[in-house]
C-alpha cells in the first residue's frame, strides 16, 4: 500500500478536482498511482474516466502506420507520440463537454517526458485551455527517493528479464528519459549539480515544476516501495481513440516534414 502522506494527496486531489494527471518517468510509479487515484474516487463516488499514454498510442500502432514510423530500440517514432497529443487535446475537450456533471473525474497517466501527452501541459488558445489552466484540473508529479527509485528500476529489469510484463519500458530506455529530463532542465533553467546520468529526485522535481509552470502542480515525495493493489478496477471509461480519429491526427502531424517532426519532439 501507499504511504499515508501519498494516500492524502491522491484522495485531496480526487476529491477537489475535475481532471487529474499523473505525470513522470516510466519507474516513478504512475501506473500504480492512477490505479489509487481511480479507487480512491470511487470510494467517494464519482464516475471516473481514464486517460493513459500506453492505451491511447495503441490505436496508432496499425501496419500501415508503422510501415511508416517504426518504434526504433523500444521507443515510439516521434510522429506517433506528436499524434496521440493531438488526438488527446481534443479528446480531453470532448470528455469535457460530454460529461458537465462535476461527479465525473478523469484521471490520467501523462509521461510528458519526449513529447508524451505534452500536449495537455502546453497552453493552447483554444476552448480547452481554460479548464487545464484552472485549479479544477491538476497534475500529481511522483518523486521517488533514491532508494525507491533504484528498487523499481531493480524490479522492472527483472520483470523484462522474466518477460512477465512487456509492455514495461526497458531499462535503457529508461536511462535515456532521465538524459532527457536532464537537459531539459539545463534548457529551463532548472539544472543544480550532480552527477550526469544519476537519478536526482531535487532535479526532477524542479524539471517537471518548470515544465507545467503553467498548471497546478502536486509535488508527491515517494519514499516507500509500494505493493501493487489487487483490487480490480471497475466501471471505468479509457478514452481510446477511433480509427477515425487515430487518421485525423495523423493528417495533421503529416502535415509537417520529417525535419520538423522530429524537431518539435525533440524540443518538447
Amino acid at each position: 500500500d501507499l504511504d499515508q502522506h501519498l494516500r492524502d494527496t491522491i484522495r485531496s486531489a480526487v476529491t477537489e478536482r475535475r481532471c487529474v494527471f499523473v505525470a513522470g518517468l516510466p519507474g516513478s510509479g504512475k501506473s500504480l498511482i492512477v490505479k489509487h487515484a481511480a479507487l480512491a474516487a470511487a470510494e467517494l463516488g464519482r464516475t471516473i474516466h481514464t486517460l493513459q499514454w500506453d492505451v491511447a498510442r495503441l490505436p496508432f500502432d496499425t501496419p500501415g502506420i508503422l510501415a511508416r514510423y517504426p518504434e526504433i530500440a523500444g521507443v515510439t517514432h516521434a510522429a506517433i507520440r506528436l499524434a496521440v497529443g493531438r488526438w488527446a487535446r481534443g479528446a480531453v475537450l470532448r470528455w469535457h463537454r460530454a460529461h458537465p456533471d462535476p461527479r465525473h473525474l478523469l484521471v490520467g497517466e501523462t509521461p510528458l517526458v519526449g513529447e508524451r501527452l505534452m500536449e495537455l501541459a502546453r497552453p493552447r488558445n483554444d476552448e480547452l485551455e481554460p479548464l487545464l489552466a484552472s485549479d479544477a484540473t491538476c497534475f500529481v508529479v511522483p518523486v521517488p527517493s533514491r532508494e525507491v527509485r533504484r528498487a523499481i528500476e531493480d524490479a522492472r529489469a527483472s520483470d523484462m528479464a522474466d518477460a512477465r510484463d512487456p509492455k514495461s519500458a526497458p531499462p535503457d530506455v529508461v536511462r535515456s528519459h532521465w538524459g532527457d529530463i536532464e537537459r531539459v532542465a539545463v534548457a529551463l533553467g532548472a539544472a543544480r549539480p550532480g552527477v550526469p546520468g544519476e537519478y536526482d529526485p531535487d532535479l526532477y522535481a524542479a524539471a517537471y515544476r518548470r515544465l507545467l509552470r503553467q498548471r497546478h502542480v502536486v509535488i508527491a515525495p515517494v519514499t516507500e516501495v509500494a505493493r501493487a493493489d489487487a483490487r480490480p478496477l471497475s466501471g471505468v471509461t479509457a478514452l481510446v481513440p477511433t480509427s477515425d480519429e487515430v487518421a485525423t491526427a495523423m493528417r495533421e502531424v503529416e502535415r509537417s516534414s520529417p525535419e520538423e517532426i522530429a524537431r518539435t519532439a525533440a524540443e518538447w
